[in-house]
């Protein structure tokens, strides 16, 4: 399989040089036991790193006022799977951006191993973003 490509960085005549988005892979950590709150947080993460953000990367969540929160168990557990299926998407952005870049590279070099192993990792991204990964 192959691995995401790095991501763009800031023009070198910027001070910091801080990646242009957090470096994958990320994962989803559910945060709440019955609510839909879901976190989309790097996998791994190296705080010497340029741009390290000591938060997660983005929440998917349902906020609402006091009387539209009174759902049924079943609307309940639906908002649930949605909002996971969404955080698995949202997750799944790194990889889905490397295995469309590798699948270019490899349809214009005309290499068909090189095509086969971007098939291989643009399946698994489609997975990730499925929540079958």
């Amino acid at each position: 399989m192959t691995s995401v490509p790095a991501p763009v960085s800031a023009p070198a005549s910027s001070p910091a040089r801080v990646p242009a988005h957090t470096p994958g892979p990320w994962i989803v950590r559910d945060t709440h036991p019955t609510k839909a709150v879901f976190s989309i947080e790097p996998a791994v993460l190296d705080w010497r790193a340029p741009g390290a953000m000591a938060s997660g990367i983005a929440s998917v969540s349902r906020y609402c006022d006091r009387a539209s929160d009174r759902v049924s168990k079943t609307d309940a557990a639906a908002y649930r799977r949605q909002h996971r299926a969404n955080a698995h998407l949202i997750s799944a952005a790194p990889e889905l951006l490397g295995a469309v870049r590798d699948l270019l590279a490899a349809s214009e070099c005309g290499s068909l191993a090189k095509m086969q192993a971007a098939t291989i990792a643009a399946r698994f991204a489609i997975a990730k973003a499925e929540g079958r990964a």
